[in-house]
């Protein structure tokens, strides 16, 4: 898909000095739509007010982040209501297959740091995070909402499953993770 004109214009118009040798559009999140200028600069685009209003929240969570951990995260190098700018972190994403793919050394290492990182995280005043006026995750819901969610996922996504798929979110395999998580 090609990228909307707008967007490219607002890059430039932002960073006048800038040389696109590359980019890449991505549309496939929920929430943004992404250009990745020169495989260097990311740059976000909400898509409406709900959008506008999860990326502002990220901009204090980072913020505060940024001041309790050691591993980096994003900077944003500019924001404005209906997008932000900022520097790709090196390296790859963190998967699965990434982990596995390493020795044992590695993995022991990578895994050391994933533990300091939530550490670190979990070691976030409450306090702070009250006074960046960082509300409760979306994620946060009760375990009738997550059912419900749930029966909406089966009934609306489970028709494009494939069936091996539909199998590995079974309900009683939900109310087993659900039990797990101490609902």
């Amino acid at each position: 898909m090609e990228i909307p004109p707008a967007y490219l214009e607002r890059i430039c118009a932002i960073f006048p000095s800038l040389v696109i040798a590359s980019t890449h559009f991505n549309q496939d999140g929920f929430v943004n739509d992404v250009v990745i200028i020169n495989d260097q600069l990311v740059a976000r685009f909400p898509r409406d007010a709900h959008a506008r209003e999860a990326l502002a929240m990220e901009s204090r969570v980072l913020a505060l982040v940024r001041e309790m951990v050691i591993l980096p995260v994003p900077h944003y190098e500019y924001e404005a209501e209906d997008l932000v700018i900022y520097r790709m972190i090196a390296g790859e994403p963190f998967t699965r297959a990434v982990f596995f793919g390493q020795n044992e050394v590695i993995q022991d290492h990578l895994a050391e740091q994933l533990a300091l990182f939530v550490s670190q995280l979990h070691a976030i005043p409450a306090e702070e995070v009250e006074q960046r006026m960082i509300g409760a995750s979306e994620a946060e819901r009760s375990l009738e909402e997550w059912a419900a969610l749930f029966d909406d996922v089966q009934r609306e996504l489970f028709p494009y499953m494939l069936i091996s798929n539909r199998a590995l979110s079974t309900e009683g395999r939900s109310k087993e993770i659900l039990a797990r998580m101490n609902y």
